[in-house]
C-alpha cells in the first residue's frame, strides 16, 4: 500500500456529521491539483496529510 503525503488547498464538500469529504489537495511531484475523497474528521485547509488508498 502506497502511502501519499499531500497538503489541503480547498475543501470542496464536506459532511460534518460522517466526515465525507472531497478534498482538493496539493502533492510533491503533482503540476496539478489532486482530489481526494473519502472520510477526514475535522480536516481543515492548509492541513498536511498523510493518505493511503484500499
Amino acid at each position: 500500500m502506497e502511502k501519499i503525503k499531500c497538503t489541503i488547498e480547498r475543501i470542496t464538500y464536506q459532511n460534518p456529521e460522517n466526515g465525507y469529504s472531497v478534498l482538493q489537495s496539493t502533492i510533491k511531484g503533482y503540476r496539478e491539483k489532486q482530489t481526494l475523497v473519502g472520510t477526514f474528521h475535522e480536516v481543515t485547509v492548509g492541513a498536511v496529510l498523510t493518505v493511503s488508498s484500499r
